[in-house]
């Protein structure tokens, strides 16, 4: 894990992917009591923190959390219950519904980034040259287990892995899924595989671009002012795609719009009630600790 991990952490404490992506929580409310201790252990991890540093790093990040109890946490359940009714009462889920919805999810990264900046940078700042040197080899050391576990040299074990993950993914939300949802998911990822080298190379740059922001705050030569910009500018943008592969990544997500509405097009009576189910308890989890958070303040 790295800085990276930070980021999506954080970033999915706001979003129904993040809620998707702790699925070895059992509720929303489990992962975000324990998401400090998580993020106070991956930033002391990856830069090695001092007992200064780290001190600092887990008071800022108890205020990052406090304030998306206040600020996300019912905005997002109201979300949710919006997207609960139209699966339960509307007409069938589109491609261009998922597509919405993903935008919509993708936005809520940019209020957070503003929150959060000003405390990296007072963190980043205080970094040795040995410490950003030791995030660029956990990146490394990242790289080589992304490169073992899910993105393996084989074409065929790669297909392999990534169908097991998208199969347990749906298990999650829908419970065990059909032979149909099977052959959509294995008709899709024979398909995706052309953006391979996407995947690969977005990773990559997105790494290069956090090392060399690091760098730039913590150059004794450096202009402060312009490094603290540029890092800001960097933060608020490191999901998106570099510019020279803008479309083939959106082509990238449009397929995986298309494959998350045939999956929800063929779920099964049961599988729809499950879906709904698991999306009530997030509503509630979210409204849970939202109304902690007003009983606390």
């Amino acid at each position: 894990m790295t800085i990276t991990n930070l980021f999506k952490g954080l970033r999915r404490f706001v979003t129904v992917s993040m809620l998707i992506g702790l699925s070895a929580c059992s509720a929303p409310r489990v992962a975000f009591d324990a998401l400090p201790y998580w993020l106070q252990w991956e930033a002391k991890k990856t830069w090695d923190l001092d007992e200064t540093q780290a001190t600092l790093s887990r008071e800022q990040i108890n205020q990052w959390l406090e304030w998306a109890r206040r600020e996300q946490m019912r905005p997002t359940a109201q979300w949710l219950q919006g997207v609960r009714r139209q699966l339960r009462e509307g007409p069938p889920t589109t491609p261009a519904d998922v597509t919405r919805w993903r935008e919509t999810i993708t936005q809520w990264w940019f209020p957070l980034a503003q929150r959060i900046t000003p405390d990296l940078i007072t963190i980043a700042v205080t970094l040795k040259p040995a410490q950003v040197n030791k995030m660029r080899v956990r990146f490394e050391e990242g790289n080589e287990r992304w490169r073992r576990d899910i993105h393996p040299a084989s074409p065929k074990v790669r297909a392999a892995r990534r169908e097991e993950r998208w199969i347990e993914r749906t298990d999650w939300l829908f419970g065990e899924v059909t032979a149909t949802q099977r052959e959509l998911i294995r008709t899709h990822i024979q398909e995706i595989a052309v953006f391979d080298a996407l995947v690969e190379a977005e990773r990559m740059a997105r790494q290069q671009r956090i090392i060399a922001g690091l760098e730039m705050l913590t150059s004794p030569s450096g202009n402060r002012e312009v490094a603290e910009a540029a890092f800001t500018e960097m933060l608020e943008k490191i999901w998106r795609p570099s510019a020279t592969r803008a479309e083939e990544a959106n082509r990238l997500a449009l397929a995986n719009d298309v494959i998350a509405a045939r999956l929800l097009a063929s779920a099964t009576p049961s599988q729809r009630a499950a879906l709904d189910r698991r999306i009530s308890g997030f509503i509630d989890d979210l409204n849970t600790l939202a109304a902690r958070n007003s009983k606390s303040s």
